[in-house]
């Protein structure tokens, strides 16, 4: 499946945003996710259904100073 995340094509295997997340070798923790301009809360992230050409904003916490 083609979807677009952070304006970058890619193909996803599986269908979940956790799925996503494994797919792109990403820890879940640390992690906010929004399909289109929807916030998906982390207790949705393994029920909620990506869908062919979806656009994901996905955001990392990162440590600095």
């Amino acid at each position: 499946m083609k979807i677009i995340v952070n304006d970058r094509e890619i193909r996803m295997c599986g269908t979940t945003v956790t799925d996503l997340l494994n797919c792109l070798d990403l820890p879940l923790e640390g992690c906010a996710v929004a399909v289109g301009e929807k916030i998906v809360p982390f207790s949705q992230w393994d029920d909620y259904t990506l869908s062919e050409n979806d656009k994901v904003t996905l955001i990392r916490a990162t440590q600095g100073g």
